[in-house]
C-alpha cells in the first residue's frame, strides 16, 4: 500500500493526517507524563519542605516552653553551674544546698573539673553569720 500511497492523493493526505494525529497524541502523552513526573517531584518537596517546616516550629515550640518553664526555676548554678538566669538570691535561700554539696569534691581542686564547684564556706561558717554557733 505504501509504495503506491503517492497515486492517490486522498490517501496520502489521510496518511498525513494520521500520522499528525499520532504524533499529536504522542507529545500529548509525553506531555501529560512529564507534567504528572514534575507534580510529583513537586509535591516531594513540598513534603519536605513542610516536614522541615514543620520540625522548626516544632523545635521552636519545644524551645519557648523550655523557656517558660526555666523563667520559674531556682537557679542553683552555685552548685551545678547548670542555670541560665543570673538573679541573685541572699544567703537565707542558699545555705540549705550546701548541707547536701559534698566538700570533698568542692576542697579537692583536682578533682573532675566537670564537676568542681568553687570552693565555697563551710555550712558552719554560714551559720555563724546568722548567730547560730556550732562548736565541733
Amino acid at each position: 500500500m505504501l509504495q503506491h500511497i503517492d497515486k492517490h492523493p486522498d490517501l496520502l493526505e489521510s496518511w498525513h493526517l494520521a500520522m499528525t494525529s499520532l504524533r499529536l497524541l504522542n507529545t500529548r502523552a509525553r506531555r501529560a507524563r512529564r507534567a504528572r513526573r514534575v507534580r510529583r517531584a513537586r509535591m516531594v518537596t513540598q513534603r519536605i519542605y513542610h516536614a522541615r517546616r514543620a520540625r522548626r516550629a516544632r523545635r521552636a515550640r519545644r524551645a519557648r516552653r523550655a523557656r517558660r518553664h526555666d523563667q520559674r526555676r531556682r537557679p542553683d548554678d552555685f552548685l551545678t553551674g547548670k542555670s541560665s538566669n543570673n538573679t541573685l538570691y541572699t544567703e537565707e535561700v542558699m545555705w540549705p544546698k550546701f548541707w547536701r554539696m559534698s566538700l570533698q569534691s568542692a576542697a579537692n581542686e583536682h578533682s573532675n573539673y566537670m564537676y568542681s564547684a568553687p570552693l565555697h564556706p563551710l555550712p558552719e561558717d554560714i551559720l555563724y553569720d546568722f548567730g547560730i554557733h556550732i562548736v565541733s
